[in-house]
């Protein structure tokens, strides 16, 4: 049975993507339906399936680990609204319609998944000042 996706790239800037798909694969593989560019990131480093009328996380490399909810996923886990998925240095948050399963995906600059505290993952740019025009930044 075919399920669908919304992906939603705050990283890239794009428009949301709806994917029909049985599972999602993500990882740095053309081939993955969430492709996430990145050498932190396997080229297939989990998958996402619906079984049951749940959705389901498979970490696909053990030894290149993918937290959730700040948590080491060492089987297979149910996905809920509200989740925060790490892999490498992006962040997935988690939300389920009735339709489909939506996945926000942000990159967070000077994050690994080893060292994640999803209640301090946030990134803010209030100290980042744009230059004055014709002024290099020091």
């Amino acid at each position: 049975m075919k399920n669908q996706y919304v992906i939603i790239r705050d990283d890239l800037l794009i428009d949301p993507v709806t994917v029909i798909t049985e599972g999602l694969l993500i990882g740095r593989l053309m081939e993955c339906e969430l492709l996430l560019n990145h050498p932190a990131v396997s080229r297939a480093q989990a998958g996402i399936k619906h079984i049951d009328d749940d959705y389901y996380l498979f970490p696909l490399r053990p030894n290149n680990p993918v937290t959730l909810n700040g948590k080491v996923v060492e089987g297979n886990e149910a996905l809920a609204a509200g989740d925060v998925l790490f892999i490498g240095p992006f962040r997935l948050d988690i939300d389920d319609t009735q339709e489909s399963l939506v996945i926000r995906v942000s990159l967070q600059i000077g994050m690994v998944a080893s060292n994640v505290d999803s209640s301090s993952a946030a990134v803010t740019t209030d100290n980042l000042v744009a230059p004055a025009e014709g002024k290099k930044p020091a």
